[in-house]
Formats: C-alpha cells, sequence, structure tokens
C-alpha cells in the first residue's frame, strides 16, 4: 500500500505541473496535448485512490 500511496502523490504533482505548464503556455497544440496528459494523469490519480479506499 505504501507504493501506492507514494504513486498517488506521484501522479497529483504531475497533474499540478501539467496544469501549470498549460497555464502559461501559448501554442495551442501544446496546450492541447498538456491537457489529454492532464486527463490522463487524473485518471490515474481516481484509480490509485480507488485502490487504497477499498483496500482498507
Amino acid at each position: 500500500m505504501f507504493r501506492i500511496r507514494i504513486s498517488k502523490k506521484e501522479a497529483s504533482e504531475s497533474k499540478l505541473w501539467l496544469r501549470l505548464l498549460g497555464a502559461t503556455s501559448e501554442n495551442e497544440s501544446t496546450k492541447s496535448t498538456l491537457h489529454i496528459l492532464f486527463k490522463e494523469s487524473d485518471g490515474l490519480t481516481r484509480i490509485l485512490a480507488t485502490i487504497l479506499r477499498n483496500s482498507q
């Protein structure tokens, strides 16, 4: 469970950085790529949170 908890924190941090990069980027293709990556990271965060919640 410890590794899953760490993975969730890392995915949450990735979401933060992707959001910040998207907010400061001026290139539309970069923004759309970052948005796709943000959604993927959000999905991973939700999956890991569910695993942690159900394992307790």
